[in-house]
């Protein structure tokens, strides 16, 4: 980690970029060996900001992409855990008078934790879908595509979400995400009526 940070302290000139933005690449996925992920993400972040051009941009692209899906879910869950052992609930046996009269929170729905879960894992939807559009041929346009159709279904985007997963079935028939994506196909379909029926009734 401390290697990476020698070029990072150059001076920001134009030749140096690529080298600061390959740096904080690789600074980024040292402190993701270390457990420091805000920090990795902050690294992901600069790198693509210092050289847009970058040719490793599509492993950048999917890493700060899955970090920010993986943080999502563990803020989510976090929150979901410090409510339900808020002061006030059943099995707290040991408590002071001051968190006695607090108000009792309540335990969140399955589906305010899934809106609060969807709209924290939104923010890694525009680095998928930047990784598709810069990277057509790479090799990681197929996890790409899946993770973009399921944000899409998950922010109601049932048009882009159709066109991601029947992309990705179409020109990765034999890939690992081609199944899952004919199976969300279904999914979209399915919900997609229902919403129309809702908007109906």
């Amino acid at each position: 980690k401390a290697m990476f940070d020698l070029p990072l302290a150059w001076q920001t000139k134009s030749k140096s970029k690529p080298h600061r933005s390959f740096a904080a690449l690789g600074k980024a996925r040292a402190c993701m060996g270390l457990g420091e992920r805000e920090e990795a993400k902050a690294g992901y972040l600069f790198s693509l900001k210092e050289y847009a051009a970058g040719a490793w941009h599509e492993e950048t692209l999917r890493e700060l992409a899955m970090l920010i899906e993986r943080l999502a879910e563990e803020k989510v869950a976090t929150s979901a855990s410090d409510k339900s052992n808020s002061p006030g609930r059943r099995g707290e046996a040991h408590q002071d008078n001051r968190s006695k009269n607090k108000k009792k929170q309540p335990r969140p729905s399955r589906q305010q934790l899934a809106h609060d879960l969807s709209k924290a894992r939104s923010e890694a939807l525009p680095y998928w879908v930047r990784l598709f559009g810069r990277h057509p041929g790479g090799r990681h346009v197929p996890e790409a595509l899946y993770h973009a159709g399921v944000l899409y279904s998950e922010g109601n985007q049932w048009p882009k979400a159709v066109e991601a997963f029947e992309r990705l079935a179409r020109d990765y028939p034999a890939g690992p995400f081609t199944g899952d994506a004919h199976v969300r196909l279904v999914d979209v379909a399915l919900e997609r009526d229902f919403d129309l029926l809702d908007r109906k009734s």
